[in-house]
């Protein structure tokens, strides 16, 4: 039972001893091994579709493409943990891509240290507001040599 409190906590995001933001990342959700070919719009493919229930595992620097599927008005957003740090590079990019690809949303680390600003709680958050219904495709495109899990949440606006 105490254990099932402190994944709780985990999930949840409070600091807990011994609750990394890696715990929270993975705590209740699956590995989805990212390892398809999914078609996402006329000039890219997705790797796989996450949602609140799984995450990922890259290695990184590289490109990383996924499908969410989201109803318009919610919040998009990304939850990243370093678990393995070795270079925060220049240049991170987030693109939030509406349903095929016919607008998008943009985040550029503009040569921040995402490791430094995910310091406090291990876990580097970017959200955006998607504006129609359907799967969306996400990219991440970075320099940073790291090892990073990577998950989402789906934030409905008046619920957070």
């Amino acid at each position: 039972m105490i254990r099932g409190a402190v994944l709780s906590l985990c999930v949840a995001g409070a600091g807990v001893a011994g609750c990394s933001g890696g715990d929270y990342i993975i705590a209740g959700r699956n590995l989805d091994p990212c390892l398809e070919n999914l078609p996402a719009c006329t000039r890219a493919s997705a790797s796989c579709v996450l949602d609140p229930g799984t995450y990922a595992e890259q290695d990184f620097p590289g490109i990383f493409n996924f499908l969410v599927d989201i109803d318009a008005g919610n919040e998009l957003e990304i939850l990243m943990f370093f678990a393995d740090q070795n270079d925060a590079g220049q240049e991170t990019q987030i693109v939030w891509n509406e349903p095929g690809c016919s607008d998008q949303t943009v985040y550029n680390s503009q040569g921040a240290d995402l490791f430094y600003e995910a310091r406090d709680v291990g876990v580097l958050s970017r959200k955006a507001k998607m504006k129609e219904d359907g799967e969306h495709l996400v990219e991440i495109d970075t320099d940073m040599r790291a090892k990073v899990l990577i998950t989402v949440n789906i934030v409905v606006p008046g619920t957070r």
